[in-house]
């Protein structure tokens, strides 16, 4: 979620504990990393604080209750594990008591920089804050963006321009502007995500039910002995990335809410047939998948479709592929150099992508050569 100076403090704070704590955080549209602009830092975590301390912890029958416990003992127990980790850091601005029996872990506000900072979902009451200044606002969806999910987003501000310059940006499924972000309502706010976070039909949306139709088989039989030139394929992969038509419509909601809900064009999907070079197995039939046409794809592995994909989007579009942390092993301790096993781990990393250049123009040359 992200709060602007121009949002209502009041109005921001109630969204906020409720996104985060409620059902214990333990929603999977609940809300992770809130991002405060620097302008109304101090007073939104204050006023956020003092919401926080109001909260009561109890059995989730009691009417009274707020906060309720978690799922099971291993759950509560990583979760104090993290919380116990931050504290060590001097990350945790504040934490309830927690109750002497049951699963419960107390609300707690965590100090970050980035949603960068996150390595893993914590599933639980636990909500990371971060500030930014209003001309880091591009970036601020750019890292969030970044991270591969996106399921539900939160935007507290009072400039119409804003909204719809981060809607238009940010890559999420269920985006809520002033309100909390938990609690989709079937037929007035369809529910999913984009991305990592699925990119199935909405539940409760207008496409939801024509899922579970039983479509047509398609006969996808014919001959793949045609060999497309690079040219040719770069030329057809910019045809298809040409934006498409966006069909906008309202959905039924509460008076005063403005649900509406946008259809975007998927992104195109490369399938390569294996090519005029088919071997046949020992019992007849052709091997389309284990002796494919190394013309575009280097090996086509079934089981690993990742490796053909990070060569098209390296070697032929001349795109890097996505940002991956490596974490070399360091093996014994180094104490006399420090940096030895970094540096061994990029003359590995280094080798294997040579190795691998190697096997793509290996395979390039057995593909143009004469039939």
């Amino acid at each position: 979620m992200i709060v602007d100076s121009t949002a209502l403090p009041e109005q921001a704070v109630t969204a906020i504990v409720e996104s985060a704590f409620q059902s214990a955080g333990q929603r999977c549209s609940a809300l992770r990393c809130l991002y405060v602009q620097e302008d109304v830092a101090d007073t939104i975590q204050d006023m956020l604080i003092g919401a926080m301390r109001e909260l009561c912890m109890d059995a989730p029958w009691a009417l009274h209750t707020d906060v309720g416990p978690l799922i099971d003992a291993q759950a509560q127990k990583q979760i104090c594990a993290y919380v116990e980790h931050a504290r060590a850091s001097a990350r945790v601005l504040f934490q309830l008591d927690p109750p002497k029996n049951g699963y419960f872990v107390p609300p707690v506000l965590i100090r970050v920089d980035s949603i960068a900072d996150l390595e893993r979902e914590v599933f639980g009451p636990v909500l990371h804050i971060a500030t930014f200044k209003s001309s880091e606002l591009d970036r601020v969806i750019s890292d969030i963006n970044d991270t591969g999910y996106g399921l539900t987003f939160g935007l507290q501000t009072r400039i119409d321009d804003r909204v719809q310059h981060v809607s238009e940006r940010i890559k999420a499924g269920n985006i809520y502007i002033n309100r909390n972000q938990i609690g989709a309502i079937v037929g007035s706010q369809p529910f999913g995500g984009t991305g990592l976070s699925g990119t199935g039909p909405k539940a409760g949306g207008p496409l939801y039910l024509s899922r579970f139709r039983k479509l047509e088989t398609v006969d996808a039989s014919g001959s793949f002995d045609s060999v497309m030139s690079l040219t040719d394929l770069k030329t057809a992969i910019k045809v298809e990335h040409t934006p498409q038509k966006i069909h906008k419509s309202i959905l039924p909601g509460p008076t005063g809410e403005l649900n509406q809900i946008s259809r975007h064009a998927r992104a195109p999907f490369l399938c390569m047939g294996p090519g005029s070079r088919r071997g046949k197995d020992p019992s007849g039939g052709r091997q389309s998948i284990r002796r494919p046409c190394y013309h575009c794809y280097g090996r086509f592995n079934a089981k690993r479709f990742d490796q053909p994909q990070w060569h098209f989007r390296r070697y032929l579009l001349g795109k890097p592929h996505a940002k991956t942390r490596h974490r070399p092993s360091t093996g014994r301790s180094h104490r006399r150099n420090p940096s030895a096993p970094y540096r061994l781990a990029k003359r590995r990393i280094r080798a294997r992508r040579t190795a691998s250049l190697r096997r793509y123009n290996r395979s390039w040359r057995q593909c143009r050569a004469p039939r």
